[in-house]
């Protein structure tokens, strides 16, 4: 990438500080470059004019024109000049990359960027560097939306024309974990080019007195105001060349508010179980997604009271320490899922692993959502026991930044998944017919102080087979008839196909077959083997249910179980009926039914 012209990384270095948050730093020594007033604003009037205070609204989640005003200082040393300058952005006063289109680096440099990807102005103001006071020249820019270069989630790109040429710069903005629950923006601008004298131009040796820009929110929606009504306070950050030391800017602050105003709406789907894992004692996957319309408030947290049926699965764990989760080293066995972030704000997913965290106050360990791209953020869950039976989990210290969904995807398996079943997922107690429903409770917290109600939600399971139930009548006679009635579980697809095997004490009379078998809507039958049927022919979309009758000789009861219902024995039957789906993997159940014979 062509390296930057004379003092354009410089006036970037501030520029991208389109809005800033309070953070808290180490206390800095006296320094010779010096940040002597900082300010967001949302106008940009000619030199010197100062700009007026705040967005131009103060309603929270609401676009605005913002940007920043600063003014440096080098204490009358004609020798320094800003070699770094970093901006820390307020938690939720975001710059939106994908609000407009984008200019690529060859046009930014080449200062032909589309009209359309033009998102703001800028103002830079020089001083004579020999007294520091005397004013050399205050030149004006344009910002650009740019394209990212690097893993980012945007880039400003300023073109300012001066006298001796245009200088243009592209830099990104980052979004990282800044210690207690702060992900604002952050830039950082090191190794500025320095405005040295050009003699034979008869250009004197210059330092920058002023940064100033501001980016057109309320026209192209690139900025987004807190959704939190509270004060936001915005500081700057310099380094010079000569003497190294950082002095942070004066702060700045502006409060938001209306939160009343601001929408908060988020909704939460689960999905849990798979073939083989739904049975008491299973260890089933489980799906968590969280999704929240565009222009909503951020959302601070929530509470997820789990189904009654998951109990944890202790003897799997692995867990990370919170030392080894602060350092970004969790040992990978403590890895038990994964996470993916969606946001309006941003041109790709965020991705990472899910770990189970060591709780120091709780036997439970809770969840750390380590989610990675253009964004790096973490997100713990707090777990704990509700009486003593319910597994719950609690997060009340969610970032604020938009996301439109979260998908939370906790692994399953005995030695690798979070929970174990305590109860059959699919069905109720012992039974094969009747559908058993998993419910959880969920209520959301958002940044706007608005909290939803506790919510009943139903959990979808997946991979249960149909339910089956079944009948047998004349079970000592010659010709014995039994009924099945087979039904789709609530969350599987409508069946195409059935294959029924039949118990040890129950065979096929094959040569019956076509007379003695008929079901509940148009099928096709086929003998497989003495104890096997296939059902077919059905509607192309499927059948949610179906009732399979095998009588008039198509069905025998084994010689031994005849004998004990001769003797007035009660006798069990089964029968395995495997249904395909119209989609997805085809399922079982084995349904059970008796009859109690008479004596003769």
């Amino acid at each position: 990438m062509e390296e930057p012209t004379s003092g354009k990384r410089l006036m970037l270095g501030v520029l991208v500080a389109m809005v800033a948050s309070m953070v808290v730093l180490a206390p800095a020594a006296t320094a010779t470059v010096t940040v002597t007033a900082y300010k967001i604003t949302s106008n940009l009037p000619a030199y010197p004019t100062v700009p007026s205070d705040g967005p131009s609204t103060l309603q929270a989640g609401a676009v605005s024109n913002s940007g920043s005003y600063s003014i440096f200082s080098y204490g009358g040393n004609a020798a320094e000049d800003v070699k770094t300058a970093l901006t820390n952005f307020a938690p939720g006063l975001l710059g939106n990359p994908e609000s407009v289109p984008k200019c690529p680096q060859v046009n930014l440099l080449a200062n032909t960027c589309p009209a359309a990807t033009a998102i703001g102005t800028s103002r830079l103001d020089t001083v004579l560097s020999a007294n520091g006071t005397t004013p050399t020249g205050s030149f004006a820019g344009t910002v650009y939306n740019a394209e990212p270069l690097g893993n980012e989630p945007g880039r400003l790109g300023v073109v300012t024309t001066t006298p001796l040429g245009l200088l243009t710069s592209s830099i990104p903005f980052t979004i990282t974990p800044r210690g207690g629950g702060d992900y604002g923006l952050t830039g950082t601008l090191t190794d500025i080019d320095r405005l040295a004298a050009i003699p034979g131009l008869g250009v004197p040796d210059r330092q920058v007195s002023g940064l100033s820009f501001v980016l057109n929110g309320e026209t192209n929606n690139y900025v987004r105001n807190p959704t939190s009504c509270a004060a936001h306070t915005s500081t700057g950050q310099a380094i010079g060349y000569v003497d190294p030391t950082a002095t942070d800017s004066p702060p700045y602050t502006f409060s938001t508010g209306g939160c009343d105003q601001v929408p908060f709406a988020p909704t939460l789907a689960i999905e849990m179980g798979a073939a083989g894992s739904n049975g008491f004692n299973g260890y089933p996957p489980v799906v968590f997604k969280i999704t929240q319309p565009n222009g909503q408030a951020d959302e601070l947290g929530n509470k997820i009271t789990l189904p009654i049926e998951l109990n944890t699965n202790n003897t799997a764990y692995t867990l990370c320490s919170q030392a080894q989760a602060d350092a970004d080293a969790c040992p990978a066995k403590s890895q038990f899922g994964g996470v993916v972030a969606k946001s309006p704000f941003l041109a790709e997913e965020l991705k990472g692993p899910v770990y189970l965290i060591q709780q120091s106050s709780n036997s439970l360990p809770g969840l750390l959502l380590d989610l990675k791209g253009r964004v790096h953020v973490k997100i713990q869950t707090k777990t704990t026991l509700i009486n003593g039976k319910q597994i719950q989990s609690l997060v009340l210290n969610a970032p604020q930044l938009p996301v439109s969904e979260l998908r939370v995807a906790l692994s399953g398996g005995k030695t690798t998944g979070v929970f174990q079943n305590r109860e059959n997922l699919c069905f109720k107690g012992n039974s094969s017919s009747k559908f058993n429903t998993v419910n959880s409770l969920v209520k959301f917290y958002g940044h706007n102080g608005k909290n939803t109600s506790d919510t009943t939600l139903k959990a979808k399971v997946n991979g249960c087979g149909p339910g089956v139930s079944g009948s047998i009548s004349g079970a000592q006679g010659s010709r014995p008839s039994v009924r099945l009635s087979v039904n789709k579980h609530p969350d599987a697809p409508n069946f195409k196909e059935l294959r029924v095997s039949l118990g040890n004490n129950l065979s096929l009379v094959e040569g019956k077959v076509d007379d003695g078998v008929s079901g509940s809507s148009s099928a096709s039958f086929e003998y497989v083997d003495s104890h096997t049927l296939r059902v077919y022919g059905l509607p192309s979309a499927g059948v949610n249910k179906f009732t399979l009758h095998l009588r008039k000789g198509a069905i025998r009861v084994s010689e031994r179980s005849q004998d004990l219902l001769d003797r007035g024995r009660t006798r069990k039957f089964s029968a395995k009926v495997k249904q395909t789906p119209v989609s997805g993997t085809a399922t079982s159940t084995r349904g059970q039914f008796s009859t109690k014979g008479k004596k003769r």
